[in-house]
C-alpha cells in the first residue's frame, strides 16, 4: 500500500516539474502570451465505485475471547452520481492547471458474515456514506481539443464499520462500532474532449487511501455450550482502513473567464 501511494505521488511531482520546465521554456519567448485562458466549469460525473476496507479484529491477551478473530478484505460496488466544480488556466498554450472539487453521497456498503462458533456469529458491516475530492488538475494538450491529465490531492469522507455479534436466534447481543471522518490521498488520470469550445467529456480514474483506524473495546457473551452457562468478556482490537478506486465519465460546462 505506501509503496503504491509513493509510486503515484512520484509519478504526479514527476509530470508536474515537467510542466513547471515547459512552461518556463517557452514563456521566454514571445510566442505564446503565458496566461492565455481561464476558465470555470460545473459538472456532472456517472461513477463506479470499488470501495472496500482491510478488516483486522482480534483480541486483547489470553482471555474468555481467544477464539474470536479475523482478517478480510471487504468490497462493496455501485453506480452514483458526482456533481463537481472546477477552475482553470491554459499555460504556455499546451498546459493546464486547475482546480477540481467533486462531492458524492455515495452509501457503496459491503455485509460480510464471520461465524465464531456454533451459537454465534459477527456481521461486518463496511459504509462509506460520502466523501469530497479536493484535486489538483495538471494536464497536457494533446490538441486545441484534446487533454490528458493527472490528478492528486485531499478526500475528506465519512465512513463507518459496525461488527455486530449475534446469537443463535440471530438477536443482537453485542456491538463493535467505528465512525470516522477521514482525511487521505487521491490520486489519478484522465483524458478530457473539448468540443464546441465550452463542452467537454472527460474519463478518469482515481484511487483514494486512508490511513489505518484502530480501537480497542470489551466484548462478551454468554457460552451456552457448557453447564453451567459461562459469561465470556474482553478487550477487542479492531483495525480498520479503507481504500477505494472509482472510474468517472463526466459531461461540464464551462465559461470563459
Amino acid at each position: 500500500m505506501k509503496k503504491a501511494i509513493y509510486s503515484a505521488v512520484s509519478l504526479v511531482i514527476f509530470w508536474v516539474s515537467f510542466c513547471m520546465v515547459a512552461i518556463a521554456e517557452q514563456s521566454q519567448s514571445s510566442v505564446p502570451p503565458l496566461f492565455n485562458q481561464m476558465r470555470i466549469g460545473f459538472g456532472l460525473a456517472g461513477e463506479y465505485i470499488n470501495g472496500g476496507a482491510y478488516l483486522k479484529i482480534e483480541p486483547i491477551g489470553l482471555g474468555g475471547l481467544s477464539g474470536i478473530q479475523s482478517n478480510q478484505s471487504q468490497v462493496g460496488r455501485r453506480l452514483q452520481l458526482a456533481p463537481c466544480i472546477e477552475l482553470g488556466i491554459t499555460i504556455a498554450k499546451d498546459y493546464y492547471l486547475g482546480l477540481h472539487v467533486s462531492w458524492r453521497s455515495s452509501g457503496v456498503t459491503n455485509k460480510s458474515r464471520a461465524p465464531m462458533k456454533s451459537s454465534f456469529s459477527f456481521l461486518h458491516e463496511f459504509k462509506i456514506n460520502q466523501y469530497t475530492d479536493i484535486l489538483i488538475k495538471s494536464g497536457y494538450k494533446i490538441n486545441p481539443c484534446s487533454m490528458i491529465y493527472g490528478l492528486v490531492g485531499a478526500s475528506l469522507a465519512k465512513w463507518s464499520h459496525i461488527t455486530g455479534e449475534f446469537n443463535r436466534d440471530q438477536q443482537l447481543v453485542d456491538q463493535f462500532k467505528i465512525d470516522r471522518k477521514s482525511v487521505g490521498l487521491s490520486v489519478g488520470l484522465g483524458f478530457e474532449y473539448l468540443f464546441r469550445k465550452k463542452y467537454a467529456f472527460s474519463f478518469d480514474y482515481t484511487h483514494h487511501f486512508y490511513r489505518p483506524i484502530s480501537k480497542v473495546q470489551p466484548m462478551s457473551y454468554v457460552e451456552t455450550g457448557v453447564f453451567p452457562a459461562e459469561l465470556r468478556s474482553g478487550n477487542v482490537l479492531k483495525v480498520v482502513q479503507p481504500s477505494f478506486g472509482v472510474f468517472a465519465i463526466r459531461f461540464t460546462k464551462f465559461f470563459s473567464l
